[in-house]
């Protein structure tokens, strides 16, 4: 059974080759990666656009496992907003269980 995928309804990382005017241009994203850290893995640093004009990311894989979205490496939350903290973008749904 397909289950629906949680779309990246936002993203400020404007330095990121895949935002398209504050929206994710690639297929899918995966968050996490980095410990439990909920960063975006997918961040490609560079002016030059990529992806696709038209796309509307999804999470494609959830690695935080200590988000409470977080159900079998899949995003239950719907839907995401990715900002950046610090120097890198973080998904800013994650919730902590």
């Amino acid at each position: 059974m397909m289950k629906e995928m949680s779309h990246v309804a936002s993203c400020h990382a404007t330095d990121c080759s895949y935002n398209r005017d504050s929206s994710c241009s690639t297929m899918a994203i995966t968050v996490g990666g980095f410990g439990d850290s909920p960063q975006c893995s997918t961040f490609l640093h560079s002016t030059q656009k990529g992806g696709l004009q038209g796309i509307r990311g999804v999470v494609g894989a959830c690695e935080a496992s200590t988000c409470s979205h977080n159900t079998d490496r899949g995003c239950t939350a719907g839907a995401i907003a990715v900002d950046m903290n610090n120097s890198h973008p973080d998904c800013m749904t994650y919730s902590a269980r």
